[in-house]
């Protein structure tokens, strides 16, 4: 699975067509409904720390739960777990950003180590967001890029303990600039 996201950015490159669709919900109809309509295909199903976290986000799952979830509903309906891609949104300290920024950190790197222990590959850092005791509402880039790399780093060593040599594929950074 981790060919499709790479072969996909590849595609891309050399101006082929080609996507995947990606859904951010842990809502069972609508992942039924994508399950539906894309078998045999790719699909990647990601979900942010507000619905998904180690204290159970909204939806009440810790990334683990939400995998576990994500299989049953594949078994149920179907669909292919070998062409199932969990994916992380948005990883940072944005859920915690009320609280200082190790504290804020610390809960993020939890949060992307259990996202990689789950089986997550699609991993998303966004650590844009300042935190309770950062200096000024916007962050400077090397803090970003800084908290970043330490978010990469429990994602790697999550990944090492789960299965050296197959760790995800990274996004980095904000998708809206402010």
């Amino acid at each position: 699975m981790l060919l499709d996201l790479t072969q996909l950015r590849s595609r891309h490159l050399e101006d082929k067509a080609g996507g995947m669709v990606s859904i951010c919900s842990v809502h069972a109809k609508v992942i039924e409904a994508a399950m539906a309509s894309h078998r045999g295909r790719a699909l990647l199903i990601e979900v942010t720390p507000n619905q998904v976290n180690p204290e159970g986000g909204y939806s009440g799952l810790t990334p683990m739960d939400f995998a576990r979830h994500l299989y049953r509903l594949a078994e149920r309906n179907g669909f292919s777990t070998d062409r199932l891609i969990l994916g992380a949104d948005h990883l940072g300290p944005h859920v915690w950003r009320h609280l200082d920024a190790q504290t804020a950190l610390a809960r993020t790197e939890e949060m992307v180590r259990q996202c990689v222990a789950a089986g997550f590959r699609k991993i998303h850092l966004d650590t844009a967001v300042p935190c309770a005791d950062d200096d000024s509402p916007v962050l400077l880039p090397v803090t970003a890029a800084r908290r970043a790399a330490r978010l990469c780093l429990a994602a790697e060593n999550s990944a090492a303990r789960r299965d050296p040599g197959d760790g995800p594929v990274y996004v980095i950074g904000q998708d809206v600039p402010r």
